[in-house]
């Protein structure tokens, strides 16, 4: 179970935002039901817990903000991400050393933006995700991150795409249908 767990919790990081995870009580509860594998919240709790304290996760990030990140998880986001002509990182959560051609590419070092929540008046509580019970096509997934869809959509809007330039449109709300 704990393999599929982890799996499972890198794949929600790297397909949400990239390079870490909020964690908490509620998230907990998702990923024992979303994982499938039969887990209570506590197992997922302890499991958790337990990557932290063998530094899986960055102990330091997850006690100070409750983010599940690791320095692993952010050299791959980085490299990921590397065609692109910036990389945003919360600078709370970034545990890279600049300096380190290990940890940053030459060719990613000016891409590289750091930011802060504090500074940028992100909003804490907004929800990116889709309504419960809402899968996303495996194509969907694939698209690229600046596609934008924070409802379920309905008829007429931008969801099914046929072709690339139709994924760089944004939507926020659905039209109603009737």
């Amino acid at each position: 179970k704990g393999m599929y767990l982890l799996d499972y919790i890198l794949c929600e990081i790297y397909g949400k935002n990239g390079y870490f995870m909020q964690w908490d009580q509620s998230r907990c509860y998702l990923v024992s039901d979303g994982a499938g594998c039969g887990c209570d919240p506590n197992f997922v709790g302890e499991f958790v817990a337990g990557c932290v304290r063998c530094s899986f996760f960055d102990k330091r990030v997850f006690d100070l903000f409750g983010v599940l990140t690791s320095q692993g998880i952010q050299r791959r986001y980085i490299r990921m991400f590397n065609s692109r002509d910036e990389i945003a990182i919360n600078e709370d959560y970034f545990l890279l050393d600049i300096a380190s051609k290990k940890d940053v590419p030459q060719g990613s070092l000016n891409k590289l933006r750091l930011f802060s929540d504090k500074s940028t008046g992100n909003p804490q509580n907004f929800n990116p995700l889709t309504p419960s019970g809402v899968r996303h096509s495996f194509f969907v997934l694939l698209l690229p991150r600046f596609q934008f869809q924070s409802t379920h959509p309905e008829w007429g809007e931008t969801y099914h795409v046929t072709t690339y330039a139709a994924a760089l449109q944004i939507s926020i709300h659905s039209p109603r249908v009737g």
